[in-house]
C-alpha cells in the first residue's frame, strides 16, 4: 500500500499536466485586459498593429477597444464570452455571432456555426456563413510574443453573398492559448483570396 501511495503521488503531476492539455476551459478575462496584435489585411490591405482591451464584461458580453498604431483611430468590438465576435474592429456586425470556439475545447472535438454579416447600422444581410471546426490538437508555435504551445483549432467557411453573385471557402486556422486567454495566430485564407491572419506581439493580463 506505502509503494502505492508513493506511486500515485510521483505519477499526479504527470497526470495533472496530461489533464491540463487535453482540454482548454473558457478563458476568465478582466477589465483592463489586453492584446497587441500585428494583423494582416484585416483592417484593409496592408499590415497594421492594433490593440484591443477589455472595457467592461458581464456574463454573457465582452465590450474592448481596438486602438490602431499608425493613427490612434479607437475601434469598439463586442464578443461573447466565448470570443464569438458580434460586432468586430473588422468593420462588421454578424447575426446571431461568429464563432470558431466551443468550450472546453477538446482534441478531436468538431463542432459548426451559421451566421448573417451586416454592415452597422444596416439590417441588410451581406452573406450567410456556415462554420465547420475541428480542434486538430496541441502545437508548438512561435509569433513575436514569444513561443507558446497552443490549442490548434481549422475551420472550413463557407460564404454566400446574398445578391447572388457567388460564394467562396476559405480556411481558418487559430492558435488558441489558455495562458494568453485569446489567440496568438490566427490565418485566414482561400483559393484566389487575400489571406488574413493576426499574431501576438504583446498581451497584459490583471
Amino acid at each position: 500500500m506505502r509503494h502505492f501511495a508513493r506511486f500515485l503521488l510521483l505519477t499526479l503531476p504527470v497526470l495533472a499536466s496530461a489533464q491540463s492539455e487535453s482540454a482548454a476551459r473558457r478563458p476568465w478575462v478582466e477589465p483592463g485586459d489586453c492584446w497587441t496584435y500585428r494583423a494582416f489585411n484585416v483592417f484593409g490591405e496592408g499590415t497594421e498593429v492594433h490593440a484591443l482591451c477589455i472595457n467592461f464584461i458581464n456574463e454573457g458580453t465582452i465590450l474592448a477597444t481596438s486602438t490602431r498604431k499608425s493613427d490612434g483611430k479607437e475601434i469598439d468590438s463586442t464578443w461573447t464570452r466565448d470570443w464569438h465576435a458580434v460586432s468586430s474592429y473588422t468593420g462588421f456586425i454578424y447575426r446571431l455571432r461568429a464563432g470558431f470556439f466551443q468550450f472546453p475545447l477538446n482534441i478531436g472535438q468538431t463542432f459548426s456555426t451559421k451566421f448573417d454579416v451586416l454592415r452597422p447600422r444596416s439590417d441588410v444581410v451581406l452573406s450567410r456563413v456556415e462554420i465547420s471546426s475541428e480542434v486538430s490538437g496541441w502545437e508548438e508555435i512561435e509569433v513575436p510574443a514569444g513561443k507558446f504551445r497552443a490549442l490548434k483549432i481549422v475551420s472550413r467557411l463557407v460564404s454566400r453573398r446574398t445578391d447572388g453573385k457567388g460564394e467562396s471557402v476559405r480556411t481558418v486556422t487559430f492558435w488558441y492559448q489558455p495562458e494568453v486567454r485569446r489567440w496568438v495566430k490566427f490565418v485566414s485564407e482561400g483559393t484566389n483570396l487575400q489571406t488574413i491572419a493576426e499574431e501576438l506581439i504583446d498581451f497584459k493580463l490583471k
